[in-house]
């Protein structure tokens, strides 16, 4: 099967991507990835309509069997490249269907129509893609995966502090945590240390605000906002860690905390987007309602003050990780979604 993958500029996610395009390769497909950098193609991806041209034209010369669109951004430049279907456009949607969003309201029922097939990050968002009129014959979970032989528990670990304990979290744009939680989780328990990984690029947006905090709460000492530039240095701060902390208020991907389950480390999470789907809890971790923060903070100082019982959810996680999120199996699912696509085309031009 010859893929095409499409992305836009502003497009989070570009390392899945990449990932996924590699074991759709290693499977035996052919894959194009449209928009991984703004030279690509000639086309200019701060202007919808000059990269929809360059999309139409790639496609005019040699034209894909299936178009997989990461985002409902670079969807509508696929949908409208392809002119018709005759070339049948899967569409992903990421952190883009919160349903409370005015434009995401509108474009859904857009894409729905036109699309030969939807594809859901998790369960909680299949389910919103289901309200906003999406139809269930067309519609699967494509999840993140894991990039099992980098994150794994043996290997490089990052040196610690003096505190007994350590806790890593992850923040992003589209996974922002609950910043009150982690100060109030320090205040709880004493002699322990959190460090916050973020991307160079948001570090300032993220550590601005919680240090502040932290610093009128007297933990300010036992809170790191740490850099992380690529993914063998945030392998080995997870690794560092004695548990992943998730409290975030939103997660469709639940990317780094596979990456944390794949390291072998447990996790306490928010119960919240695709967290739901892949923390198991009481066997890889805790989850507890969002912005329940006293249930957190009593999940967290379980985890912390019972290592044994950590290490076997650690141990839980990483077999989970690497059996279900493996990007050989989101592969499948993919090609699953795939061949939904084309029967829908098949079934229309029968």
């Amino acid at each position: 099967m010859h893929v095409a993958l499409v992305l836009a500029e502003a497009d989070s996610g570009r390392a899945s991507t990449i990932e996924l395009s590699n074991a759709l390769t290693a499977a035996g497909h052919e894959v194009e990835v449209f928009g991984a950098d703004a030279a690509t193609r000639g086309t200019a991806q701060d202007d919808l309509a000059a990269y929809t041209a360059g999309l139409r034209e790639a496609w005019a010369m040699r034209t894909p069997d299936v178009v997989h669109a990461q985002s409902w951004l670079s969807g509508m430049a696929a949908l409208s490249a392809a002119h018709g279907p005759d070339i049948p456009v899967v569409q992903s949607f990421g952190a883009g269907t919160d349903p409370r969003n005015a434009e995401v309201r509108k474009l859904v029922p857009v894409l729905a129509r036109r699309a030969g097939w939807m594809a859901a990050s998790n369960t909680a968002q299949l389910l919103e893609l289901l309200n906003m009129g999406c139809a269930r014959s067309r519609l699967s979970v494509i999840p993140a995966g894991v990039g099992r032989t980098l994150f794994t528990p043996p290997g490089p670990v990052a040196p610690r502090g003096a505190a007994r304990h350590r806790v890593v979290s992850m923040w992003s744009p589209s996974t922002p945590v609950d910043q009150a939680m982690i100060v109030t989780t320090l205040t709880a328990i004493p002699d322990t240390e959190w460090v916050v990984a973020v991307d160079p690029v948001d570090a300032e947006a993220a550590g601005s605000t919680v240090r502040t905090m932290a610093e009128a709460a007297g933990v300010g000492d036992r809170l790191t906002v740490q850099q992380v530039d690529d993914g063998h240095q945030l392998a080995a701060l997870l690794r560092s860690a004695d548990a992943f902390g998730c409290p975030v208020t939103a997660d469709p991907t639940g990317f780094t905390t596979l990456r944390a389950m794949s390291c072998g480390i447990p996790v306490v999470g928010t119960a919240v987007g695709a967290l739901v789907d892949i923390v198991v809890d009481d066997v890889t971790g805790w989850l507890v309602p969002a912005g329940e923060t006293l249930k957190f903070v009593d999940a967290m100082r379980r985890l912390l003050h019972e290592p044994f019982a950590g290490r076997g959810m650690g141990g839980a996680g990483r077999d989970r990780a690497c059996s279900r999120y493996s990007w050989e199996r989101v592969a499948t699912d993919a090609l699953r979604a795939y061949t939904g696509a084309l029967d829908q085309v098949r079934a229309v031009t029968a």
